[in-house]
């Protein structure tokens, strides 16, 4: 309520009533989190009629009881009237997620003409909004495709001129995943209306080799999983040369990401970095295996759960001999955290654990990007995450909303900063609720101070796994580490540094965080 008052009174800049919309929404629809009788509890606590408020009651009487008249046509009208006040007011965002959500009640209610018209609306509407961020467009299109029986006939050639000027956008701001995003979209509308799907397929394999020669010279991690993406993807299209290219590349990238690490006494041979890619290709099934079966934040909990995907604060030098799949599984988990360290004592930590880190890192990475390549995982899923915290502060919440939407729009820049400002925040909550001691007192004046972030981690040592404390310490506090949150702070990062994976690792090790300390004192 108080978010909604703010969105009215200032509007959508100072508010975060979009997020907690949305994640209400996917509460009642993926059906985890409160339940609609809890979110109309909440909702009739606020005694307010408003019909973005009154949407989600009507919503959620028909999740709960499929009642018609005062639940589904409730919310359709009350839906359909919040996008009209969105829309001019310009709150963009909000009034995608509006739409998202009146489209989704009128495919369920089959409600054919209405969606028609919806649709029409829909496909206009992305067309005079500019400043419409990737993630609430795509939710938009992606429910248009999913159903291209209701595309009006009228509009199609629209849709699919629109498409295409999308991915050309993308292609020229070298967001090459987003560009393919639109390419599949095209071949799927072209497909479902028999038309030729031959230009869309070019697109997206144009748009892999071009990602693939920019990637050259870096970020070998990223140019790996690309190149594996392209032969997965594109196999019955492209040639037996083309496919033999990619397959090289991804077999150099895989090298050249090795090799980056430093110092590693077992160099794996093809068959062992192939098996371990079908490792993760088997960690990718069982996540859609239990996304399926489950929700989405079941399977995101399961994998940070992971333990391929962080070292052992001990590792072993197992040598030659040893299956690369097995040097990397016999990790224990570890997790995440991040700060300003005032430690100036160093540590001592071996090239081993520099190397195992690091691989770490790049098994997550390579995950992470298959995931959202394959659109198994969404922004949306993550603010759900977050916003179910409620430990973390609105501020918290609303800078963390920033940060996944960097994140997943490839502002690798944007995300690396608001992600690592926040991180000590999301510690520091959780440790407040366990009743944990966050401040210290200051000998000469008496005062009481906010701790470090390395006088944070001292009040949890001993409590928490002694693989997650080695990571954190090693990760982001001790100077003799890779200290990464000092070299932010004081503008030491590298700009070819802060990029997607760097997002990645942080977005991974706030939630392993949650995990860790729940595990801990619950």
């Amino acid at each position: 309520m108080e978010e909604l008052e703010s969105l009215l009174e200032v509007g959508p800049h100072d508010s975060t009533f979009r997020y907690q919309f949305s994640t209400v929404m996917r509460e009642m629809r993926d059906e985890w989190g409160r339940s609609p009788e809890e979110i109309r509890d909440e909702i009739g606590e606020a005694d307010c009629d408003h019909p973005f408020l009154t949407a989600i009651v009507g919503l959620s009487r028909w999740v709960e009881n499929e009642t018609y008249r005062d639940g589904a046509e409730l919310a359709v009208t009350k839906l359909e009237e919040g996008f009209e006040i969105a829309d001019e007011e310009s709150w963009e965002p909000l009034a995608a997620t509006v739409l998202e959500e009146w489209l989704q009640l009128l495919v369920q209610l089959q409600h054919d003409d209405a969606l028609e018209a919806t649709i029409e609306e829909a496909i206009a509407f992305l067309r005079r909004t500019d400043e419409l961020a990737i993630g609430p467009a795509f939710d938009i299109l992606d429910l248009v495709v999913e159903h291209p029986e209701a595309i009006p006939a009228t509009v199609i050639d629209d849709l699919l001129a629109f498409l295409e000027e999308q991915a050309d956008e993308a292609r020229e701001e070298r967001d090459y995943d987003t560009c393919r995003k639109y390419w599949r979209h095209i071949l799927e509308v072209n497909r479902v209306t028999d038309q030729s799907v031959e230009r869309a397929k070019d697109g997206i394999i144009e748009s892999y080799h071009e990602q693939l020669a920019f990637l050259q010279g870096g970020q070998h991690a990223v140019r790996a999983s690309v190149a594996h993406e392209a032969v997965k993807e594109c196999v019955e299209w492209v040639d037996e040369a083309t496919r033999a290219e990619w397959e090289q590349e991804h077999r150099k990238a895989n090298r050249a990401s090795i090799d980056q690490m430093g110092e590693f006494s077992y160099q794996p041979p093809d068959e062992e970095i192939e098996e371990l890619d079908n490792a993760l290709e088997s960690i990718i099934d069982q996540f859609e295996e239990l996304k399926e079966e489950r929700h989405t934040g079941f399977a995101i909990k399961w994998l940070v759960n992971r333990d391929i995907l962080v070292p052992d604060s001990e590792p072993v030098d197992r040598g030659p001999g040893v299956s690369f799949r097995e040097l990397v599984q016999s990790r224990t988990i570890t997790s995440s955290g991040g700060s300003y360290s005032q430690d100036e004592s160093g540590g001592d930590w071996s090239d081993l654990y520099l190397v195992a880190v690091q691989h770490s890192h790049k098994v997550l990475q390579d995950l992470i990007y298959r995931l959202v390549n394959r659109g198994l995982i969404h922004e949306g899923d993550f603010f759900i995450l977050f916003n179910r915290r409620n430990t973390l502060r609105a501020d918290t919440i609303a800078f963390l909303s920033d940060f996944v939407i960097a994140f997943f729009e490839n502002r690798g820049a944007a995300a690396t900063h608001i992600g690592m400002a926040q991180l000590e925040a999301v510690i520091r909550s959780q440790m407040e609720e366990y009743g944990k001691s966050t401040l210290r007192l200051d000998p000469d004046t008496g005062e009481l101070h906010p701790r470090s972030m390395t006088g944070l981690l001292g009040q949890l040592e001993g409590d928490v796994a002694e693989s997650w404390m080695t990571y954190m310490r090693y990760r982001y506090t001790d100077l003799s580490g890779q200290n990464v949150r000092n070299k932010i702070a004081h503008g030491h990062l590298r700009y070819r540094q802060a990029q997607w994976g760097m997002g990645c690792i942080l977005l991974f090790d706030m939630l392993r965080s949650f995990l860790e300390l729940e595990r801990a004192y619950t």
